[in-house]
């Protein structure tokens, strides 16, 4: 019990677990056990904080399990959208992969390399399926996406094009009063450049911009397991690539595979390839307009006072970003920057704040997720020693806080969560304090 007790990799991936369930719970959106799932994953990866970083002989059982759970959660439902109904005849071809994957992990242990090469064909081969069989999903972010690539090979500015209004007489519940008239959205690219270059690589090559995102996962894993190439990492690898929702993401179209393959490179060079790791760590900072919470973080990879890795992050983030914000500034500006204060309230949102609303008390401020979450990656950096674990833990802890106090908080943007606890669980060194 007292090796269980110390063992950092059990709230961690237990945490991993708890958060992907929550997201199968109903697609990422509100529901009461999903908040639930949600309080368990915040106290687990919270615990991990303070656990000494140690792994115990249930480390691998843990994990086994863990990815065991979630292969058994994908049999159990279909694994992209529920806007129509599917009988299990529709998705027997995934049924028999998820079966074959249930066999492999049983070997993990003990072929780690082979069996994650396996599985990570099994992983490629799923998603290429789910995305053929459902080539244009019910959801305005494949539209935004999707569109942004074909105005650019045009030579149009994705900042300066209009979508339809895909949503009709919902639209006022999904943007917000005033941002759609007469079947049109009135806004333009609402993502920053650099997820519009990796999607430009689906889009021109496969036809899909999905093809590119499918691949971010999978490079994401790979970069997972690379951190030590040892059984934990590699079983930490296995449990991004089948957490429940993770095709469901994939298969939408939303953004965050390119952050989850950012930060897992991220923590990959913080440990093998440090002359790479402003680079890496500036890809991160311009995948995302929240992404400027990690700005706080930065100690725990690098001594503050290192200007040269400071100017060659922001030279970084300036290369993949200025191009297509300096075109038309105005428009970049008011897409990327200005809509997201426009976007209303949510209450199905998977997060406290939706819980507070549902129980009849006020709104929290739009403030309070923001502040939260700085204060989360500030105490972080203060207390935590410096390593890519602590980075990676403190990344987790940080948007988890961030999502889970926001008016706006889906699948989506806990997958990036989940990636972030998978390369915390990988760059684990034990007998490292994490603590000062």
């Amino acid at each position: 019990m007292r090796q269980l007790l110390r063992d950092r990799t059990i709230p961690l991936a237990i945490a991993a677990l708890a958060l992907g369930t929550a997201l199968q719970v109903n697609d990422g959106l509100y529901s009461p056990w999903a908040v639930a799932l949600l309080g368990v994953a915040g106290v687990l990866a919270s615990l991990a904080f303070w656990y000494t970083p140690e792994r115990s002989r249930f480390t691998l059982p843990v994990l086994v399990a863990a990815i065991s759970i979630q292969l058994g959660l994908l049999l159990a439902d279909f694994p992209g959208s529920h806007h129509e109904r599917h009988e299990w005849r529709d998705y027997g071809f995934f049924l028999a992969l998820m079966l074959v994957a249930i066999a492999i992990v049983s070997r993990a242990t003990r072929f780690h390399r082979s069996a994650f090469i396996a599985l990570l064909a099994i992983y490629l081969l799923a998603g290429t399926w789910l995305v053929r069989i459902t080539p244009t999903p019910y959801m305005d972010v494949f539209i935004f996406q999707r569109d942004a690539c074909a105005a650019l090979i045009s030579g149009m500015n994705p900042y300066t094009i209009t979508y339809p209004d895909l949503y009709g007489r919902d639209g006022a519940f999904v943007y917000g009063e005033g941002l759609a008239r007469d079947g049109r959205l009135l806004f333009g690219f609402p993502y920053m450049p650099l997820t519009l270059w990796w999607n430009l690589l689906g889009y021109t090559i496969a036809g899909d911009y999905r093809f590119a995102q499918l691949i971010a996962v999978a490079v994401g894993a790979v970069m997972i397991a690379a951190t030590t190439w040892s059984r934990v990492s590699v079983l930490a690898a296995l449990i991004l690539l089948f957490t429940p929702r993770g095709f469901f993401i994939v298969e939408q179209g939303w953004t965050e595979p390119v952050m989850v393959m950012l930060v897992a490179a991220t923590v990959l060079c913080a440990v093998r390839f440090p002359h790479l790791l402003p680079y890496a760590f500036g890809f991160l900072l311009s995948s995302k307009q929240y992404m400027i919470l990690l700005i706080p973080l930065a100690p725990l990879l690098v001594d503050w006072r290192d200007w040269r890795f400071h100017l060659k992050a922001i030279a970084t983030a300036c290369v993949v970003t200025l191009p297509l914000a300096l075109a038309n500034f105005s428009a970049f500006w008011n897409n990327v920057v200005i809509l997201q204060f426009r976007q209303p309230f949510r209450d199905d949102a998977l997060s406290f704040a939706a819980a507070l609303s549902h129980l009849g008390l006020p709104k929290l401020f739009t403030a309070v997720p923001v502040v939260a979450a700085l204060a989360v990656a500030i105490l972080c950096a203060r207390r935590m020693n410096r390593s890519p674990h602590s980075f990676a833990i403190a990344v987790a802890i940080t948007f988890l806080t961030f999502f889970a106090l926001n008016k706006q908080a889906f699948a989506n943007y806990y997958f990036f969560v989940i990636a972030s606890l998978c390369c915390a669980i990988a760059s684990l060194k034990p007998s490292d304090p994490i603590v000062r």
